[in-house]
């Protein structure tokens, strides 16, 4: 006489097999999204920085005189005076980095440059021959542990900017 059904254990073993896969799949899936956020906030995190760097970059290049706060000031402050009488403002805060577009006493445009991990930035000035140039660096530390010297210099940014005339000092 032929079997027509299935034995409570080839049941008990196609469940713990479709478990199993279940499981992984679950686990895989997890692992992904968490990924894809990762990936998704550098992403952005490049992105802010791009756009910070081509604003600097443009400011420094226009700029009639550039007035930079002394080293180790807090906040660090760059201040930029423009062709058209107005003032552009660089100020370090703990979120990030705010520009600040005066005319007067009037702000007429206000942008902050979220930068997360924001550790120290400082804005310097350094004159080679030529044309002086500002530099911007922007020290990242992540994790628990103090961060090795080879290390820091890979989460350190250098922002270069340079003027495209000769600027006074104020």
């Amino acid at each position: 006489m032929k079997r027509r059904g299935i034995s409570i254990l080839e049941m008990t073993i196609v469940i713990t097999i479709l478990s199993v896969l279940l499981s992984a799949a679950a686990m895989l899936l997890a692992s992904l999204v968490t990924h894809t956020g990762r990936q998704r906030a550098t992403y952005h995190e490049a992105q802010v920085a791009t756009r910070f760097a081509a604003a600097l970059r443009s400011d420094v290049h226009d700029a009639l005189s550039i007035d930079v706060n002394a080293a180790g000031a807090t906040p660090a402050r760059l201040q930029l005076t423009l062709p058209s009488g107005e003032q552009v403002e660089y100020v370090v805060g703990e979120s990030g980095v705010e520009r600040l577009l005066r005319s007067g006493d009037e702000v007429r445009h206000r942008e902050l440059y979220r930068l997360p991990d924001l550790d120290a930035m400082r804005f310097e000035r350094a004159d080679e021959p030529g044309q002086p140039v500002i530099c911007v660096w922007q020290r990242r530390w992540h994790g628990p542990n103090p961060v090795k010297q080879d290390e820091a210099a890979l989460r350190s940014h250098r922002i270069v900017a340079a003027a495209r005339r000769e600027v006074r000092d104020e």
